[in-house]
């Protein structure tokens, strides 16, 4: 992967959002479901916040171009970085001459294809300066200084919706921060998250009562179980709210009299998430929300000691499969359709190279592909694969 920057400013930052949606219609009017949007998560000032930029690809994109505008008297820029869906082979170019004045071009390249399915291939990196404060602000697609575009494999112009994201900007000088950490599984493998809290600034925290809401995709995830976490004050009472699990959302409060968070992190708790069998792989957020229990913590005497918020991320494991097609002779096949199916009847097909060479990239791991061969000369027989990493090095060889 390569990261060109043309330019280099400083800061920028977010919190809750009403989207702004526009479509550019390309030649291909047909194709509705493609997307781009600015996602959003709690944030604080004066601490870095990831604007995750997130594409619905429909499986035949190889170049995005897009600006995205802010106010530069409330934001600042800091950098851009590759995101978990990117393709391996990406090429981003930044025109951030104008980032000082909240206008920063995007480019991105692949040499193959953007794969079908949710991605999060970029994150924008900002902080809010101080006087931004408690004031709602806009984050935005546009077209200038690149006007936005999708291209397809032969060049074809692909119509695509851009979603922008309208945060508010949170507490002034945070006390605590909250995070909910990372992984990486594969499907059937249930993810023990932690959510952690602890001091901004390090110093004694005062705080004896926490509550928030954890939020996931239902679609993608089984909701499992919570469990205590490893390091809570002595004596804490947990409390869940599962009024709105079917909605992937569980309300968690922590804490009681006298029972002080002290001035290290903590783990509060684990969540426990399993994706389902049919989640296309890709990159998911766990993020705090406001329902069913509201964001609040405080002191013995009920004053709020304000905490920053910060969303983790599941990456459901991606690899590659690469091999090559052989004559009965031992010669490379070329142009031939090689097709990989999952277990659940998922495909993606291929056309064989030069030198009789596939790769299918950003596979789930799982059990029970099938590597089929189309060949209007010879019989190949179907191949069953486990993905448990990367699968290299496969010779099929055809039959007259």
């Amino acid at each position: 992967m390569k990261l060109l920057l043309l330019s280099f400013c400083l800061v920028v930052h977010f919190a809750m959002m009403t989207p702004a949606v526009r479509t550019v219609f390309g030649q291909i009017g047909s194709e509705e479901t493609r997307s781009l949007s600015i996602a959003t998560s709690y944030a604080s000032q004066g601490l870095p916040t990831y604007f995750p930029i997130v594409l619905d690809s429909l499986g035949n994109e190889r170049s995005l171009n897009f600006s995205i505008n802010w106010d530069p008297a409330l934001l600042r820029y800091v950098r851009v970085d590759l995101g978990p869906g990117a393709p391996p082979d990406s090429i981003i170019n930044l025109n951030a001459i104008q980032a000082y004045r909240g206008q920063l071009g995007i480019s991105m390249v692949s040499n193959g294809l953007f794969s079908a399915g949710r991605r999060t291939i970029l994150y924008l990196i900002v902080i809010p300066p101080s006087q931004s404060f408690g004031t709602a602000i806009s984050v935005d697609f546009s077209d200038y200084p690149l006007a936005r575009s999708t291209i397809g494999i032969s060049g074809e112009s692909l119509s695509t919706s851009y979603v922008g994201a309208r945060p508010f900007l949170g507490i002034a000088d945070p006390f605590m921060i909250v995070s909910a950490g990372s992984l990486s599984i594969n499907r059937g493998q249930t993810a023990a998250i932690p959510i952690r809290f602890g001091p901004a600034y390090g110093g004694f925290l005062g705080t004896t009562s926490i509550s928030f809401s954890l939020q996931w995709d239902p679609a993608i995830f089984d909701y499992d179980s919570v469990l205590p976490g490893a390091v809570v004050p002595p004596g804490s009472n947990l409390e869940l709210n599962t009024t709105m699990i079917d909605e992937g959302r569980l309300g968690v409060s922590l804490g009681g009299p006298n029972r002080y968070f002290d001035s290290v992190f903590y783990h509060l708790v684990t969540l426990n998430l399993t994706p389902k069998m049919a989640s296309p792989p890709g990159s998911y957020a766990v993020s705090f929300n406001n329902k069913p229990t509201a964001f609040r913590s405080s002191d013995t005497l009920g004053n709020p000691t304000y905490a920053a918020w910060i969303p983790g991320f599941l990456d459901l494991a991606l690899s590659t499969v690469s091999g090559s097609l052989r004559t009965p002779g031992g010669t490379a096949l070329r142009n031939t359709q090689v097709t990989l199916t999952d277990s659940l009847g998922g495909r993606s097909t291929k056309m064989t190279g030069s030198f009789g060479d596939f790769v299918f990239q950003n596979v789930g791991h799982g059990s029970g592909y099938v590597l089929s061969v189309k060949s209007k000369r010879y019989r190949f027989a179907p191949r069953v694969l486990d993905v448990a990493g990367n699968v290299a090095n496969i010779v099929l060889s055809g039959i007259e």
